[in-house]
């Protein structure tokens, strides 16, 4: 069977993801099975919301569409036991009617071994790794959740990051002032430590500051950006968005002393709107009706904090340019989890 026939019977089979796929021969799952020295049959978890037990035959089957290599697939069931567990929230992810997906962040010396780009235009497209990993989740949330489009998954528009949105992160080492270590570096406390960081996650959203020549002026723009009315993170209260901050927009900050934890600060500071840029009905429905110690009786230019400092995810990633990104958050939808050793 080539390619071609392939695609057009698993897409038949609502099995795709509508791009196509490789056919999970027994020839293909095999070799991931054996890199990863497991039993297919052993459970990894339930996927909501058809509460599908994914083993790691089933993840193998999934990750061999989409041309994973053994140690890819390995990595893509180190992310799903991320998704299934800490503060994801996958249920609600998978069903909601809000445009959100996995937005995955794997730093550290794994990224780079099974060639996670987290340079130029590493939230795609061009880079196999980052989409065949990011692919492979989704197939798995489609076909063992059953989350598929206007069925289960409820998304009124959906969005990219329901395709795959995996990428890595880098370091900052400026000339003078603060070294940024990675991501992973920061929260395990070793560089030889890998760590999958995972939030429910809209596209990116571009900052694009061509002009800030200074760490308070481009977090202030980042902070503008984050503070959206029209966001999840707007409204929910420990909320976990992401912030990417470009390689030429971080080197400045971390120039001038700021440390990653000062950097937070400043964005949580500053990340705030007034009531009033909400409606009326808006007002009185997503806050003071639902947080009535905090808004029964503000005034409609009290302000909003959108995220605490101790809940936004700051990394570092991309190429040359003068931009870094927001990815909005669907709410509390995080999970952080360090990458187990093989086997």
């Amino acid at each position: 069977m080539n390619a071609t026939a392939e695609t057009v019977r698993f897409s038949a089979e609502e099995v795709s993801d509508g791009l196509p796929i490789f056919a999970p021969t027994r020839e293909r799952i095999r070799p991931l099975l054996d890199y990863a020295m497991k039993n297919g049959e052993e459970v990894i978890g339930v996927v909501p919301p058809g509460n599908g037990v994914l083993t790691y035959e089933v993840a193998a089957a999934n990750a061999a569409m989409t041309g994973c290599s053994p140690a890819q697939y390995w990595l893509v069931t180190e992310i799903m036991k991320a998704i299934l567990g800490g503060e994801f929230n996958l249920l609600s992810i998978q069903a909601t009617t809000h445009p959100a997906g996995p937005c995955i962040l794997v730093s550290g010396p794994i990224a780079a071994e099974v060639g996670i780009h987290g340079g130029s235009g590493c939230m795609g497209p061009g880079w196999e790794a980052n989409a065949r990993i990011g692919r492979a989740v989704r197939l798995i949330l489609l076909n063992a959740g059953r989350a598929r489009p206007g069925v289960n998954d409820m998304a009124t528009f959906g969005c990219p990051a329901k395709w795959s949105l995996c990428f890595t992160d880098q370091e900052v080492v400026p000339p003078e002032g603060n070294r940024w270590p990675t991501l992973g570096e920061e929260i395990s406390g070793s560089p030889e430590a890998s760590v999958i960081c995972v939030i429910g996650g809209e596209g990116p959203l571009n900052v694009n500051d061509h002009y800030s020549t200074t760490a308070s002026g481009l977090l202030k723009m980042v902070a503008h950006t984050l503070a959206c009315v029209g966001s999840n993170h707007s409204h929910n209260p420990r909320s976990t968005p992401m912030v990417v901050l470009g390689q030429e927009h971080a080197a400045v900050i971390a120039a001038e002393g700021f440390t990653r934890d000062d950097a937070r600060e400043f964005i949580a500071r500053h990340a705030r709107i007034p009531l009033a840029r909400w409606s009326p009905e808006a007002r009185n429905g997503r806050f003071r009706n639902r947080y009535p110690k905090l808004y029964k009786n503000a005034d409609d230019w009290d302000e909003v904090s959108v995220v605490e400092s101790e809940d936004l995810i700051l990394a570092v990633a991309g190429g040359p340019g003068k931009h870094s990104v927001v990815i909005p958050s669907f709410g509390r939808t995080v999970s952080i989890r360090q990458v187990e050793p093989r086997g």
